[in-house]
């Protein structure tokens, strides 16, 4: 699968904003060569990797640091991350994640697949209750609290857990009373996913699954929603998947997302 030459420009158009850059410089750009995006003030350390083209963003004084290193190094977290920290001790990472599009051509046949005994829920209730019951970090990773669009994959009977194949009625009855002890009530919550916009043209995509029901197609699911909704806004879906969870490229690429480059981040001290 490959992505249309219009949604690649759209791509590298959005890019070019967000890192502050005139509209046509990541596209006008040779292939593998690296832009340097200098920002007084700038609040991260940025390196962004688009259709083999580079941008290394953020405080010209750090980007005059790191004007030898390699692109292969810099992409790593620890380099950009100790080049951070020779101007900032208290400069974090937030790691380092592979960027992923989809487009309408990439979509086409593909339609949501909802397990048994699940529907979709736009209710914002059923959202909360995910949202509260899930571990703080998958919450903040998935980005859903910011969402402009999300929807959650619910039990289709009111308190009632859902039935895996294979799994036996002890075990299912475990998993409703372990639901029931979190504090859900009617409708159980098993996944969502949203995305929020981007400079009016790009669908950022999140998903979250409740810690006790992953594993099994929900995010899937839950994901092809508000992926083809986004699609039908006139938005290109983005899927960002840090290395840390493989899964979560596994799942994007099971969606049709196509990997476009990556994105390692270091967050700077705000008095930096």
């Amino acid at each position: 699968m490959h992505l249309t030459e219009q949604t690649q420009s759209i791509i590298q158009l959005v890019w070019s904003r967000m890192l502050k850059l005139p509209d046509d410089r990541i596209e006008s750009a040779p292939a593998g060569s690296r832009i340097e995006a200098g920002e007084d003030g700038a609040g991260a350390l940025m390196l962004v990797r688009l259709f083999d083209r580079t941008v290394l963003y953020g405080p010209p004084e750090l980007l005059a640091r790191a004007h030898g290193l390699p692109d292969a190094q810099l992409v790593q977290e620890s380099t950009l991350l100790d080049v951070a920290r020779q101007h900032d001790v208290s400069a974090r990472s937030l790691g380092q994640a592979e960027l992923l599009y989809g487009d309408q051509a990439s979509y086409t046949g593909l339609a949501p697949l909802h397990p048994e005994g699940t529907v979709v829920s736009h209710e914002s209730e059923h959202l909360d209750a995910l949202l509260t019951h899930s571990p703080a970090d998958d919450v903040a990773l998935s980005g859903l609290r910011k969402a402009e669009w999300a929807a959650t994959l619910v039990t289709e009977q009111p308190g009632q857990p859902v039935v895996h194949r294979g799994t036996s009625a002890e075990a299912e009855g475990q998993s409703g009373n372990d639901a029931a002890a979190a504090g859900f009530s009617g409708h159980l919550p098993l996944a969502g996913a949203g995305w929020e916009v981007w400079h009016h043209m790009l669908g950022h995509v999140g998903v979250l699954t409740h810690p006790q029901h992953r594993m099994r197609g929900y995010a899937a699911s839950i994901a092809s929603v508000a992926v083809q909704e986004a699609l039908d806004e006139g938005l290109i879906p983005q899927w960002r998947a840090a290395l840390s969870s493989p899964g979560s490229a596994r799942l994007a690429r099971s969606l049709s997302f196509v990997p476009a480059g990556s994105q390692t981040t270091v967050v700077l001290s705000p008095e930096q």
